[in-house]
Parts: C-alpha cells; structure tokens; sequence
C-alpha cells in the first residue's frame, strides 16, 4: 500500500483562482507510489500552491464531494503539483517501469491520474465508510479524466 510519508502542512494565501482559495505548502510533503518501501516518491517542495482541487461547487452540493475532504486535499496536492510538472511524471513513469519491469502503456497525464486514484485510497477506511469513499473517489477520477486535459495542456504548454 502506498503511503503519505510526511504531514501535509499548509497556510492560505490571499490569492484566488476561479472563486477557489489558494494555499501554500509550509513544508516538503512527500508520497510513496505503488507501495512502501517502493522507493518512488512524488516531493512536493515547500512553497508550491494548490487549490486542493477544482472541483466545482455543485458536486459538493449534488455528491459530498469536498475539495478539503482529507481523502481529495492530500491526493490533490500531488496531483496539482504533478500536473505542474509533466518532466516529474515522466521520471515517476520510468522508474515505476524498471521496478516492475515492464512498459506502462498509458499516457503521462493518465498516469498523473491514476497516481491521484491510488492517492486518494488512503486512509483505507472499512465497511460503509469506505464504500462511500470509493463511489467519491470513483467520482472525483471520472471527473479529473473527463475535464482534466485542459489544466494539464495548459501547464505543459507554459513549461
């Protein structure tokens, strides 16, 4: 099982975007991919800014889906910063490949994706709770691979 291996500490800052609040790390936060003792880690550095995620404020109301729900605001925060960064996921990409030895044969960004997929599987919560949690998190993927290529183009683009 995959793992956040340090705390995520964070402070808001005075900025918006689209109507969403932005906030800035106060230390690295770090997640190990796949499983532990993997050894790949996505390091997402002090400073960087997210908006946790841009999920519209309908699908709070409609599905309970809530951009600072502790299983969204920690896998966000990766995923933001993974999509800011593309040459990150390529190396994330390579080295997941050496370890289990073979191609991965989906594109960067759904890979970006996926890793926000497993990301948002923890805390691994049991009976009800984690039914709910897994129809949320099948929602908020289904919505990232619908709507997600725009923010992804875009800061490939600027890079």
């Amino acid at each position: 099982m995959s793992s956040f291996t340090k705390p995520l500490e964070y402070q808001p800052t005075q900025n918006e975007r689209d109507g969403r609040r932005i906030f800035r790390l106060t230390a690295p936060f770090t997640y190990e991919l796949g499983f532990i003792g993997s050894d790949i880690f996505a390091n997402v550095p002090v400073y960087f800014e997210t908006d946790f995620a841009s999920i519209p404020f309908w699908a709070d109301d409609w599905f309970g889906i809530n951009p600072t729900d502790g299983f969204v605001k920690k896998a966000a925060v990766i995923h933001d910063y993974l999509y800011s960064r593309p040459s990150e996921v390529i190396r994330l990409k390579i080295e997941t490949e050496l370890l289990i030895g073979r191609k991965i044969k989906i594109s960067n960004r759904h890979f970006a994706d996926r890793i926000f997929y497993e990301a948002m599987g923890i805390p691994n919560k049991s009976g009800i709770a984690r039914l709910i949690q897994n129809i949320k998190r099948r929602s908020v993927f289904i919505a990232v691979r619908i709507f997600g290529q725009r923010f992804y183009s875009n800061l490939e683009n600027s890079i």
